[in-house]
C-alpha cells in the first residue's frame, strides 16, 4: 500500500538540489536558470512522478477570498501539494486533455497497485442497517426478491408487473436480457452489451422496494438506479473519460426509469454528474475483466470525492462477465469482495442483499457525512462544528478547495459564516472551515501533531499580540468529528468517533492487520477545525515588491511561533502562505500546521520523517536520513521557493496560463499595479534577497572546509582522480556537510535570515508607499 515510485522523485530531487546549492547557482534568477531550475527541481517530479500527481481543475470564488489548496499525503511520506483552484499548479501546470487523462490513467493503475486489498470476507455486510428493525426488514426483503428472480428466471413464458417493471415471454427488453446474462457462458462480443442487463438488475429491485414501500415495517431511505443514459462523459468531469453505468440516488417513491436525482446539480440530463452519483460501475465483457476494471473505477470515484464535499467514504462495483465485485473505498485504501457470480444463485443473492441494503441504510453508511448538509431549497451548506458535544453551525456556499486524490488526508476548506444566507443579500463569509483526514494516533490526548491542538496553543499564546493579527488563523473550535450511529427506533444513539477503522468492522480490521502485518494501515482521524483567518494564495500577487512583504511577515510569524510557543511548521511552501491586502498594507499569512511539531510537549516522539511539499523541502529532509527536521530546514524551503518564484513564476500563457495579472516564467514583473516599478529592478532585488538567504544558509561557517560542501560532492571528485597505493587513505573527516553543522548555531542562523527579510521588506514596502503616492497625484 505504499507509494513505491515516489522515492525515485525524491532521490532525482535531492541530486540537484544539492548540485544547485554548490555551485550557486541559485544565485541567479534569469531567463536561463529558470529553464534550468524549473527543470532540476520541478521537472524530477513531473518526469518521475508524473503518475502520481493529480492535474487539478478551476474552481470557484467567493467574494475574491480563496483558500490554501489542498494537502495530500502518501503513506510514509508527506507528498505533492496539490492546487484545486485553478490548472495553474506548480506540478502539473499546462496539460492538455489528452496529457490529463493519460496522466488519471497511469494514476490510477498505481492506486490499484499500492491500495487495493482483494478478497475481504464481510465486506458486504458495511451496508447493513444499524437500525436493527431496518436491518432485519432488509434481509427479508433480499430474501424474497432473491427467491423471486430465481422462479423468473425459471419460467420461459411468464407475465410479472412489479412496480412499473413488466416481463412477457422471456422477449421482453428488460428481464430478457438478464437472463441472457446469468446464462451466458462465455462474455459477450462487446462490453456495451452488458449495461442493459445490469441496470435491468437494479430497475428491478427498485421498482419491487417501491411496490411494497407502504406495507413494510420500516421504510426505505431510498431507491438505487442507474443513469438512464450509459457510456458518457461526466458533465462535471475534468477529461474527456466516459463512464460505463453511473448509480444515482431517487427518492423512494421516484419514477425509476430515467430516474431523475435529489441531489443539488444542474447541467444536461443526458450526462451524468459525479456531483450526482452514489457509485460508478465499470464494465469489461470477459470474467478476467475485473481486475482490467478497477483503474476505471478507481479513476471515476475520484471525481465523486472531487465534486462532493460531504463524502467520507465511497462504493463502486467492478464487473467482468458475470463476474461482479464490490469496492469500498476508505481514505486509506480500497478493499474489494469475494467476486459474485451471477451465474450462480449464490452470487445472484448477494448482490441483490447488497443493492437492498444501500436502499434501507442509513446515509452515513453509504459513505455521507450526517454533520455536512445540503439545503436544497437556499442551497447553502450547513456544516457542524464543535467538540465535546458542544457544537455549532456554520453556514457556506460551498467549498472553495476539494479533494483532488482518491487516497490521503482528503482535505476540503470552505468559507463560512454564522449567518444564513439570504436571497438577494451578499454572502460575506469570515471564517474559514478545514475538513480532513489525516494520519493520527487513536488517542486523541497523545495525538501530538493535532492542528487543532496547536492553533489552540498559538491563539491562547500569541492572541493579544497586536503585531502578528492576521499573519496566522485564530483557533476558533473544532477538534475530531463523532457520528452518531442509531441502532433503534427510539431516539437513542451511540457517538462514535469517524476515523478509518471505525467505518469499517472489527473483522475487517483484523483482516487489514493480518494482511499488512507490521506496517498496518495507517489510522486516519475526521477532523474538522474552525478558524478565524481568510486569505488569498500567493499566485494572485502582483508584484516582486509585495511578494517579499507577504514572506517576511510569514517568515516573522513562523519564528516567533517557534521562539515563543514551541511548534515548528516543517512544511513551508506556495500553499501554505497566503497574504491579504495589497500594496504597501499588504500582509503575509502562515497557514497549515498539520506537519508541525510541538518542541515543548515532554510527551510528544520526534518522528525522523520527510516532512513538507517536495519542490520546497529540504535537502536534509529529502534524504531521508535520521537527522531532525529544525528551523533551518524550513529557511531552506523558502529559499526554494523565491528561486522557483523569481525563476519559473506562476502564469506562463505559453502553456494555457495567464488569467489576469501575475508573475511570468524568467522573471518577476512589476505587474499591473505597480507599473513604475522598474522590472530590472525586479529581477535584481529578488536576486539579491536570494543571494543573500543562500550566503547566511549555507555559506556562513568560519571552517572554510564547509563553505558550499555537499555530502557526496567528494566522491565524484574521488572518480576523476588516479588511484595512488603510496598515498595512504585520504581524511574522511576534512569534508564537512554543512547540514548537518549548521544546526549548532541554528538559532542564530535564523535570526541573522529574519533581520535580511526584515531589512528587505522595509525597503520594498517604501518603494510600494512612493508608488502608491505618484498614483495618487
Amino acid at each position: 500500500m505504499t507509494n513505491r515510485r515516489q522515492s525515485q522523485g525524491y532521490q532525482g530531487v535531492v541530486t540537484r538540489k544539492r548540485a544547485r546549492l554548490q555551485s550557486g547557482e541559485f544565485n541567479s534568477t534569469s531567463t536561463a536558470s529558470a529553464n534550468k531550475t524549473g527543470t532540476s527541481v520541478q521537472g524530477a517530479k513531473n518526469k518521475e512522478n508524473k503518475d502520481h500527481s493529480t492535474p487539478p481543475r478551476k474552481r470557484k470564488k467567493f467574494n475574491n477570498a480563496l483558500i490554501t489548496p489542498e494537502t495530500s499525503e502518501q503513506p510514509a511520506f508527506t507528498p505533492f501539494k496539490v492546487n484545486t483552484q485553478n490548472a495553474q499548479n506548480i506540478t502539473t501546470r499546462g496539460y492538455s486533455t489528452t496529457e490529463l487523462q493519460s496522466t488519471r490513467r497511469l494514476e490510477a493503475k498505481a492506486w490499484v497497485n499500492d491500495y487495493i486489498l482483494h478478497d475481504i470476507t464481510g465486506l458486504l455486510e458495511l451496508a447493513a442497517p444499524d437500525n436493527k428493525t431496518a436491518e432485519a426488514t432488509a434481509g427479508g426483503l433480499a430474501e424474497s426478491l432473491s427467491a423471486l428472480v430465481e422462479d423468473l428466471l425459471l419460467l420461459k413464458s411468464s407475465k410479472v408487473v412489479n412496480g412499473g417493471w413488466r416481463e412477457r415471454g422471456g422477449k421482453s427488453k428488460r428481464f430478457g436480457q438478464f437472463r441472457k446474462w446469468v446464462d451466458a457462458k462465455k462474455g459477450p462480443s462487446k462490453e456495451s452489451d452488458l449495461y442493459e442487463p445490469i441496470s435491468q438488475l437494479f430497475h428491478f429491485v427498485a421498482g419491487c422496494i417501491k411496490s411494497v414501500n407502504k406495507a413494510l415495517p420500516v421504510h426505505p431511505e431510498r431507491l438505487i438506479v442507474p443513469f438512464v443514459y450509459p457510456d458518457r462523459k461526466s458533465a462535471d468531469g475534468d477529461d474527456e473519460s466516459r463512464v460505463d453505468l453511473v448509480l444515482n440516488i431517487a427518492g423512494p417513491d421516484s419514477y425509476i426509469i430515467g430516474t431523475p436525482t435529489n441531489t443539488p446539480s444542474s447541467g444536461s440530463s443526458k450526462l451524468p454528474m459525479f456531483l450526482d452519483a452514489f457509485a460508478v460501475i465499470e464494465v469489461k465483457r470477459e470474467a478476467q475483466g475485473v481486475k482490467r476494471a478497477l483503474p476505471q473505477l478507481f479513476q471515476y470515484t475520484r471525481g465523486i470525492y472531487a465534486e462532493q464535499y460531504n463524502r467520507r467514504f465511497a462504493w463502486g462495483l467492478a464487473v467482468g462477465g458475470r463476474q461482479v465485485q464490490a469496492v469500498f473505498f476508505g481514505p486509506s485504501y480500497a478493499l474489494a469482495s469475494p467476486s459474485m457470480d451471477i451465474g450462480q444463485r449464490s452470487g445472484r443473492e448477494r448482490l441483490i442483499g447488497l443493492l437492498v441494503d444501500w436502499s434501507f441504510c442509513e446515509s452515513h453508511k453509504l459513505g455521507y457525512d450526517p454533520t455536512i448538509l445540503f439545503n436544497k431549497q437556499s442551497r447553502y451548506y450547513e456544516i457542524q462544528v464543535g467538540q465535546g458535544g458542544k457544537m455549532e453551525t456554520y453556514y457556506s456556499q460551498g467549498a472553495v478547495i476539494g479533494v483532488e486524490r482518491l487516497f490521503g488526508r482528503h482535505t476540503r476548506c470552505f468559507v463560512a459564516s454564522k449567518t444564513k444566507p439570504r436571497p438577494g443579500v451578499e454572502f460575506k463569509p469570515e471564517i474559514f472551515i478545514k475538513d480532513a483526514w489525516p494520519e493520527a494516533t487513536s488517542d486523541a490526548e497523545g495525538d501530538h501533531r493535532d492542528e487543532s491542538r496547536h492553533l489552540n496553543k498559538i491563539t491562547a499564546i500569541l492572541g493579544d499580540d497586536k503585531s502578528l493579527d492576521g499573519k496566522y488563523p485564530k483557533y476558533l473550535s473544532g477538534g475530531r468529528v463523532h457520528i452518531k450511529r442509531q441502532t433503534t427506533t427510539d431516539q437513542s444513539a451511540d457517538v462514535v468517533e469517524d476515523n478509518s477503522r471505525s467505518i469499517i468492522s472489527g473483522s475487517i480490521c483484523s483482516q487489514l492487520d493480518a494482511a499488512l502485518k507490521e506496517r498496518g494501515p495507517p489510522l486516519r482521524v475526521h477532523k474538522r477545525i474552525c478558524m478565524k483567518g481568510i486569505g488569498n494564495p500567493l499566485k494572485h500577487i502582483n508584484s516582486v515588491p509585495e511578494l517579499i512583504c507577504v514572506m517576511a511577515d510569514a517568515m516573522e510569524c513562523h519564528w516567533e511561533i517557534y521562539k515563543r510557543c514551541g511548534i515548528l511548521h516543517q512544511d513551508i511552501s506556495t500553499n501554505n502562505i497566503l497574504f491579504t491586502g495589497s500594496g504597501s498594507r499588504i500582509k503575509g499569512m502562515l497557514i497549515d500546521f498539520d506537519h508541525a511539531f510541538c518542541e515543548g510537549d515532554k510527551n510528544a516522539v520526534r518522528r525522523f520523517e520527510r516532512t513538507g511539499t517536495l519542490p520546497f523541502m529540504s535537502v536534509n529532509n529529502l534524504e531521508g536520513e535520521i537527522k531532525m527536521h529544525t528551523v533551518l530546514d524550513d529557511w531552506e524551503s523558502l529559499l526554494y521557493i523565491l528561486c522557483w518564484l523569481g525563476t519559473y513564476g506562476w502564469r506562463n500563457k505559453s502553456r494555457g496560463d495567464g488569467v489576469g495579472p501575475g508573475i511570468p516564467q524568467g522573471r518577476i514583473s512589476a505587474g499591473a499595479d505597480n507599473s513604475k516599478i522598474s522590472v530590472s529592478r525586479q529581477t535584481t532585488r529578488t536576486r539579491s534577497l536570494v543571494h543573500g538567504l543562500r550566503r547566511t544558509l549555507i555559506d556562513s561557517h568560519k571552517d572554510i572546509r564547509m563553505k558550499g560542501t555537499m555530502k557526496g560532492s567528494e566522491e565524484s571528485e574521488e572518480q576523476d582522480e588516479q588511484f595512488d597505493l603510496l598515498a595512504g587513505p585520504k581524511d574522511e573527516t576534512r569534508m564537512i556537510d554543512p547540514f548537518v553543522e549548521r544546526i549548532q548555531d541554528a538559532d542564530g542562523i535564523s535570526e541573522r535570515l529574519l533581520d535580511i527579510m526584515r531589512i528587505g521588506a522595509a525597503q520594498v514596502r517604501t518603494l510600494l508607499r512612493d508608488s502608491e503616492s505618484k498614483d495618487s497625484e
